[in-house]
């Protein structure tokens, strides 16, 4: 260990900091511009450090500062071996209250950003430090390895069920996540108080556990909004239930130079539990943009958009045991779209002699409507308008009536929705 920190130490002198001052004190510690302190990190930069840290730096040093940063960043990191770092830290001390491999904190704000800790991953701009106001600023460019982690943490074993690999929690006052996760570098503003936010798709390969899922459904953000016009009984009818049990599938990729395959479920997933649901390649048939397709091919079924149609099927089966009640050929129960259709039904008791009612039904489209009342000539006596949608009734009152045979009519918006007779008896 102390030979790594010496010659990390020479480097950097070789690296233009030759002008600084290098000090090996009798406890085998390197200090860097220390003056005649003695290091107490086993590398000390521009401080003495205290003997619980490997390795301290101050920045009230050099103005070169973020030069040094660039070249612990950049510099000696082999791409060869398996497990390479630029910066490798370990805390192993127990004694005091919180232990930090590396703590990090910025209170600065340029650039419309403050980072505590930036990490970086990947090919993109490997060399180009960005312009960010970082505590600690660490890029690692993998070239050779197929995977990629800007953080990657584990935790585990020092204390059950307060084992965090990432832990993120939100202060203050102000909206904003405790974690946010996106597909896209851009940051958009957050409208509340959250533990996580994810913007873009986010996907879980296990089960899902939550009090509560909120969809979003203001009328604000949709368009073209109209009735739904398919035969919602006859094509949910077609729907086929099913019990089943997952099992795992292997795909393409490969998560590993070994050759392992990447699997489409968690390991931990529970495969004797029954499910129940469709066959999403089913229900393609039927609802197409209910069914997702990602980027193996696997399909996946939007059930919580399925609700609409079984509320609409349910409306639909309520016009026909209404039609059934009133005594409605068998024709009138065949519709395109029941629920879109106005009902009159018989009246009842017919014949009556002291009063009767008359129950129709309207729907939500309906805007002007009456019921109408004809002696055998066609000539009108009585007019009743008829206001609500939904369920409604006029009772007739035998006094109002000679003795005989009527008609009576629904109109709504114009169009003539049914005719019936009834008779009056003194």
């Amino acid at each position: 260990m102390k030979k790594t920190f010496l010659i990390s130490a020479i480097l950097l002198m070789s690296a233009g900091y030759a002008s600084a001052q290098l000090k090996v004190a009798n406890n085998g510690r390197v200090g860097i511009n220390i003056g005649s302190s003695v290091p107490l990190s086993r590398l000390s930069l521009n401080c003495t450090g205290d003997t619980l840290t490997e390795f301290s730096i101050n920045k009230t040093g050099p103005s070169s500062f973020d030069d040094i940063l660039r070249y612990f960043s950049y510099g000696n990191t082999s791409f060869v071996i398996p497990r390479s770092a630029c910066i490798n830290a370990t805390n192993n001390h127990i004694a005091c209250q919180d232990v930090y491999a590396i703590k990090a904190k910025s209170n600065m704000t340029i650039m419309g950003k403050c980072v505590g800790l930036y990490a970086m991953s990947g090919p993109d701009d490997a060399f180009n430090l960005p312009e960010l106001p970082p505590a600690v600023q660490g890029i690692f460019q993998t070239l050779c390895q197929p995977k990629s982690y800007g953080v990657y943490a584990t935790a585990g074993n020092l204390i059950d069920g307060y084992n965090y690999g990432v832990f993120g929690a939100l202060k203050g006052t102000r909206n904003g996540a405790g974690i946010y996760g996106a597909t896209t570098e851009t940051s958009t503003y957050i409208p509340g108080k959250y533990a996580g936010y994810f913007y873009g798709q986010t996907r879980v390969s296990d089960a899902m556990l939550a009090g509560t899922f909120i969809t979003t459904s203001d009328e604000r953000v949709k368009t073209n909004v109209n009735h739904i016009k398919q035969d919602a009984l006859s094509a949910v009818d077609q729907l086929n239930p099913v019990q089943f049990q997952f099992q795992q599938v292997e795909l393409d990729a490969e998560i590993d130079t070994l050759g392992t395959k990447a699997t489409f479920f968690s390991p931990d997933m529970d495969f004797e539990r029954l499910h129940y649901g469709f066959i999403a390649q089913e229900v393609r048939e039927l609802y197409p943009n209910l069914v997702h397709e990602d980027g193996n091919g696997f399909l996946s079924v939007n059930y919580q958009e399925i609700i609409p149609l079984l509320v609409m099927a349910i409306k639909d089966l309520k016009q026909e045991v209404r039609a059934l009640r009133s005594g409605e050929p068998e024709k009138k129960m065949v519709k395109s779209n029941l629920s879109e259709e106005a009902i009159l039904y018989q009246n009842n008791p017919n014949p009556f002699d002291y009063e009767t009612e008359i129950k129709y039904y309207l729907p939500d489209a309906a805007t002007d409507a009456a019921l109408y009342i004809y002696d055998m000539n066609g000539t009108q006596i009585k007019k009743y308008i008829v206001a609500d949608s939904g369920d409604g009734s006029v009772t007739i009152q035998g006094s109002e009536l000679q003795a005989g045979m009527y008609l009576y009519s629904l109109i709504a918006d114009g169009k003539v929705i049914d005719t019936k007779r009834m008779i009056l008896t003194k």
